[in-house]
């Protein structure tokens, strides 16, 4: 049994936030050629007027994994 805690933030990142860096590089390419995409299509989110990178829409772990690391040592 592992008693060191697991901190979800260093995991490194997900196959989908690869696939969100290649859209936007993608889109920031062809923007740069002149041609108007629509930046949503292409891993950006419109806020507030303004566009806010999508990182990932898949959890940080699987569910079975991150139910592991937040519960309590003492529950395990």
């Amino acid at each position: 049994m592992c008693s060191k805690q697991i901190q979800t933030q260093f995991l490194p990142p997900t196959s989908d936030a690869a696939k969100y860096h290649s859209l936007r590089v993608f889109h920031q390419i062809n923007e740069w050629k002149g041609e108007n995409l629509n930046a949503t299509e292409y891993g950006w989110k419109g806020k507030d007027g303004k566009f806010i990178p999508l990182r990932t829409d898949l959890p940080p772990a699987p569910d079975h994994l991150r139910e592991v690391t937040i519960k309590p040592a003492s529950v395990l």
